[in-house]
């Protein structure tokens, strides 16, 4: 998805920026309203367009969906996609390369819910079905996700994906880089600058200022739970 977004020559792509990464886990306490200030402010300082482009995507990680609250927050109105994976399929690629978050020792157990000790003990396997597991439940337990199944890639990116993201248009440019798509876990943002919301022709209720510009903060969200 987001090799096909960033071939439209209109989207500045951000693959997985550790400063984000580091912004949704701050290492104190904050209070929501500041946490989503603070995101939504990092969204509109880094995703500025580098040629001219009018939009931006912005690939997080499958377990940044837990998230999901505080991007509300910082990105409310907004459409929001969930890409899936079997189950067992994501399992075996990350017991044959383990990513960050399939290591209690690297990544806290408990933003999965699972205790540290017993997250330690666990068999790889195990330990990766549990939190393959949580991930999926935040995407079922969420209503305004619309889940789309890996298989369906990648005519689902240009069929329903980018006109819920608001891009229409450059097909043939997202269908020559489809081939190229990547396969890794991720959790895309994706933000339009276009100044109007898909489907109502409204601009978009929320608003991103850093200095004297003033980027329309809609952001697309995308969880991709596969390697």
């Amino acid at each position: 998805v987001a090799n096909m977004l960033r071939a439209r020559g209109d989207c500045v792509v951000l693959p997985e920026p550790p400063a984000l990464d580091a912004m949704l886990r701050p290492p104190v306490p904050v209070q929501a309203a500041d946490h989503a200030r603070w995101i939504a402010g990092l969204i509109a300082a880094t995703a500025q367009p580098r040629h001219g482009e009018r939009h931006a995507a912005v690939k997080l990680d499958s377990w940044h969906v837990l998230f999901l609250p505080i991007l509300r927050v910082a990105f409310p109105d907004v459409p929001k996609i969930f890409l899936y994976r079997e189950p067992r399929e994501v399992i075996a690629s990350h017991l044959r390369q383990r990513g960050l978050h399939t290591v209690p020792s690297l990544l806290d157990p408990g933003l999965f819910g699972i205790d540290r000790t017993e997250a330690l003990a666990m068999p790889p396997a195990a330990y990766c079905a549990r939190l393959i597991g949580r991930i999926l439940d935040a995407a079922a337990d969420a209503p305004d996700l619309m889940p789309i199944h890996y298989r369906d890639l990648p005519d689902a990116t240009i069929v329903r994906i980018a006109p819920a993201f608001g891009l229409c248009g450059r097909e043939q440019e997202m269908s020559r880089a489809a081939g190229s798509a990547s396969n890794q876990s991720s959790f895309t943002v994706t933000e339009s600058r276009c100044g109007r919301r898909a489907g109502n022709g409204q601009r978009p209720s929320g608003f991103v200022s850093t200095g004297r510009n003033r980027l329309s903060s809609r952001i697309s969200i995308c969880a991709l739970s596969s390697s």
